[in-house]
């Protein structure tokens, strides 16, 4: 057996259970779908080539030599009347809630960090093929969406760059990150991650608490004091507004510095979303 099948073996075959006959793919389609994640490959390498590989947050201390994961979360709401304004601004832009709350996030990252070529790390469930709905397990990857936002322009036109990005990468879902960043060659610094050092995504259902009869149940948030990125933002989209989950490097800011941040980007939607010809970089 080639490598393909003695992987794909080891994954679908376990003891006496033979999950084969769950996918049905013949040899040429097999094929198809080599050459079709191989040419998604080679978009990853142009997209991402050349591409910065830190960004210039505004830590509070010293980056130490060695990454370090000790982190913290801060919880945040916004105004209940903001999701609103924004679904809105999302109709007549046409561009999802994610599209927008990401194009604000990246105009804060390009200010907070005087940059223009800003790169965001955003997971998707990668689960897009017919075939694999069935299988147990996790099939999530992790994009990175890189945004140029030079010439500085309106947070309009800022979303049409957005939205082009995000759907190609959504087109590309399917090729792992660990495989473009091997791709690339890039030089590995042992004190932050490769190329993207933030993560933004955005849950659409809220988590409930699960039903179970004669038995009262409610979630309870745990923080781990652990982070993989420096700043790590989890936003939901929920019935009496928007709520945020904002994770950073305890090693690296101050929760003051984080507190702020979630001002800012507050202060930034709501501009947004009075004026969409703010610019970028505004007065």
């Amino acid at each position: 057996k080639t490598r393909w099948h003695r992987r794909q073996g080891c994954f679908f075959h376990y003891g006496n259970l033979n999950y084969y006959s769950s996918i049905n793919i013949t040899l040429s389609g097999f094929w198809l779908i080599l050459f079709t994640f191989l040419r998604k490959s080679r978009y990853w390498i142009r997209q991402l080539e050349g591409a910065p590989t830190q960004l210039n947050l505004p830590i509070d201390r010293p980056r130490p030599l060695k990454q370090t994961t000790n982190g913290a979360h801060l919880f945040f709401q916004f105004p209940s009347n903001m999701l609103e304004s924004l679904r809105a601004l999302c109709r007549r832009e046409g561009v999802t809630l994610f599209m927008t709350l990401l194009g604000a996030f990246k105009t804060l990252l390009c200010r907070y960090t005087n940059q223009e070529d800003i790169l965001v790390v955003s997971p998707i469930a990668n689960r897009n093929c017919s075939e694999i709905q069935g299988l147990i397990g996790s099939f999530s990857n992790d994009l990175i969406l890189r945004t140029d936002l030079s010439g500085n322009p309106t947070f309009r036109d800022l979303l049409n760059r957005v939205r082009e990005v995000t759907l190609e990468a959504y087109a590309h879902q399917e090729v792992p990150v660990a495989m473009v960043l091997d791709k690339l060659q890039i030089q590995q610094n042992s004190s932050y991650p490769p190329l993207a050092q933030v993560m933004f995504s955005l849950q659409n259902f809220p988590m409930l608490p699960p039903v179970l009869p004669d038995i009262q149940s409610k979630l309870i948030p745990v923080d781990t004091g652990l982070v993989k990125l420096d700043w790590n933002m989890i936003m939901t989209e929920e019935n009496n507004g928007l709520t945020g989950l904002f994770g950073y490097n305890t090693d690296l800011f101050d929760k003051e510095t984080i507190t702020r941040v979630l001002e800012d980007f507050q202060d930034l939607l709501e501009s947004f979303v009075a004026n969409p010809n703010c610019r970028v970089w505004s007065d």
